[in-house]
């Protein structure tokens, strides 16, 4: 299973194959009106307290279970998403989607007809200890320090697994100092997946999966180049 989480936790770039094309014409095209961006709390607000499903199902969306073309129907029924696209603007092999306000919402990944990841770029920030409360502690953790192509930076990544709930949340981009790990971190991604290819965009070759051991500081977490200690 921690092999589960680090490629949960590696870069979300290549995605296998969606089911044919043929079956593409009986999904309907039309959205009904949507709801105001006002409403986004409620988005973190329903996943926070499991409605209508706990992680990993998300939205009534669960990797491993739900098919494309069900979960296309979900999305286009929700009042928080403008558009959902099959194949996605990006790419023939995904479903992505825009929050009302033609705010980029995220993207599914399948495999075989069956929806194997969900990516949300969630609208607002969810505060570390909310997530908490409501599902406990991370299992695991992984951070990383790196020097970009021309020897800038260091730039640092910060991310966590709750394994059990088969979930992960990162901040969305690189920290150009180290992130102070407490109570308040912000993250904006959040991450859903039972299949072992998911990559995570922007983390380092040489990033490295521990074991969550509570809040430390930075350093006590993070690996540099080659797995050494953070510079």
């Amino acid at each position: 299973m921690v092999r589960w989480i680090w490629l949960v936790l590696a870069a979300v770039g290549l995605i296998a194959a969606l089911a044919g094309c043929a079956e593409t014409s009986a999904v309907p095209t039309a959205s009904p009106a949507r709801a105001a961006p006002k409403a986004y709390p409620e988005l973190l607000a329903r996943w926070l307290g499991g409605v209508p499903c706990r992680a990993p199902c998300w939205e009534g969306i669960t990797p491993g279970q739900t098919t494309w073309a069900e979960a296309l129907e979900l999305l286009r029924a929700s009042q928080l998403i403008d558009q959902a696209r099959f194949p996605s603007a990006q790419s023939e092999d995904e479903v992505d989607w825009n929050w009302v306000g033609e705010r980029y919402g995220g993207l599914l990944r399948t495999s075989s007809g069956t929806v194997s990841m969900i990516l949300v770029d969630l609208p607002e920030d969810v505060l570390l200890r909310d997530v908490i409360a409501a599902y406990g502690e991370p299992s695991h953790v992984a951070a990383a320090a790196f020097r970009g192509d021309h020897g800038d930076g260091p730039f640092y990544i910060f991310s966590l697994a709750w394994e059990p709930a088969g979930f992960a949340l990162e901040a969305g981009s690189l920290y150009t100092e180290k992130p102070i790990l407490g109570p308040d971190l912000p993250f904006h991604k959040l991450y859903f997946s039972t299949s072992p290819d998911i990559i995570l965009p922007g983390v380092s070759k040489n990033q490295r999966l521990l074991p969550w051991e509570g809040f430390k500081e930075f350093d006590a977490y993070c690996r540099g180049e080659a797995d050494q200690p953070c510079p």
